[in-house]
């Protein structure tokens, strides 16, 4: 359903104009959410429930196992030149800080989130490997 909806939400967010909002523009976005919504439901109503419950740790650790070992480094290595680039933002915009203010922690908010997120899964994975 997400894999629907992220698009549709940033690109029809991308077409707004923040300057002149008005509730109304929410109208279209949560009729399309309701709608994907129902038909989901619709879709998987009758389906039997099972009995086993899929546990947290147990869904991370299989969901982990598809991601190849270059996937962590690769996130290492995009989220370090993000945080590099937070710092360089104004050099390389040659403007002030004051001015690339925004920029710059976007870039470095991003950075540490994809850091902590790959440090995350990697030890993850480790850990459901030794389990095993």
């Amino acid at each position: 359903m997400f894999m629907f909806l992220l698009p549709l939400g940033i690109l029809y967010g991308l077409a707004l104009d923040f300057d002149d909002f008005k509730l109304l523009s929410l109208v279209p976005p949560l009729v399309i959410l309701v709608i994907v919504y129902l038909r989901q439901y619709f879709l998987v109503r009758n389906l039997p429930k099972s009995k086993v419950k899929l546990k947290y740790k147990e869904a991370t650790g299989k969901a982990v196992q598809g991601l190849p070992t270059w996937n962590f480094y690769s996130m290492y290595v995009l989220s370090t030149s993000l945080i590099i680039m937070s710092i360089f933002t104004p050099q390389i915009f040659n403007m002030q800080y004051s001015e690339v203010m925004d920029l710059t922690l976007m870039l470095l908010g991003m950075g540490i989130v994809s850091l902590l997120l790959g440090l995350f899964l990697h030890r993850l994975k480790k850990s459901y490997n030794a389990v095993k």
